[in-house]
């Protein structure tokens, strides 16, 4: 897991874990937003891909595959005050 400041986000995005994805018993990697209810959950697939998982509200629970963990949400952001994050709606067909 990851805390996401705003000078380590694109790191911890991007090269940090391109390199994570080289760690062969690696099957979890979760970014949480210090600002606003947001967490981003990768997921090592059966075949080797990553699948992200996203969650934006404080009602969710992040299932942890690997671990079979059970992870609310509201337990995570219990002592912040996160700003809401704004999410756009589908997209038009």
């Amino acid at each position: 897991m990851e805390v996401l400041s705003e000078s380590t986000r694109d790191y911890d995005r991007g090269t940090k874990f391109t390199a994570y994805r080289g760690i062969e018993t690696l099957t979890d990697y979760i970014l949480i937003d210090q600002n606003a209810v947001h967490i981003e959950y990768f997921s090592k697939e059966c075949d080797g891909t990553w699948r992200l998982r996203e969650y934006f509200s404080t009602e969710k629970v992040v299932e942890i595959k690997s671990t079979e963990a059970m992870l609310p949400v509201n337990a995570i952001y219990e002592r912040v005050a996160p700003t809401p994050k704004v999410r756009l709606g589908p997209c038009p067909q």
